[in-house]
């Protein structure tokens, strides 16, 4: 990261300006590869569906050690599955926020991709 920030940074910003550089994450918003959300409720999913296939198993032989596990991990599951959802929420806020810049970031990018086409590919930086 220091390498980025300290020496691609400044090479970079004489090429594109700071707006283009720190884009990614708004890129992102815009040409993301995978679903968005998958990661943030995949392990929940699976930890709901491990703990109900266990309760399930466990059910006719169960002992007080089982009923005390099961409420314990009923519990850390009931916070896994809010946090993981207010992740999400959290997700979905920034890319409501990113998609805005995003869409300016393409056009800025679009624009540069024109004048570096007039230029014979060479953008300099004004003396």
């Amino acid at each position: 990261m220091n390498y980025i920030e300290r020496y691609l940074h400044p090479l970079a910003e004489d090429t594109v300006g700071p707006a283009l550089f720190w884009g990614y994450e708004p890129y992102l918003t815009l040409h993301r590869p995978t679903k968005r959300y998958l990661g943030e409720l995949f392990i929940p999913a699976m930890g709901v569906v491990v703990f109900l296939a266990t309760c399930y198993v466990r059910f006719s032989a169960h002992t007080r050690w089982d009923v005390a596990g099961s409420i314990v991990n009923a519990v850390l599951l009931y916070f896994l599955v809010r946090k993981s959802l207010k992740a999400v929420k959290i997700i979905r806020q920034w890319s409501v926020f990113d998609s805005d810049r995003a869409r300016r970031l393409e056009m800025l990018s679009k624009w540069l991709s024109s004048i570096q086409k007039e230029d014979g590919g060479i953008i300099s930086k004004p003396d």
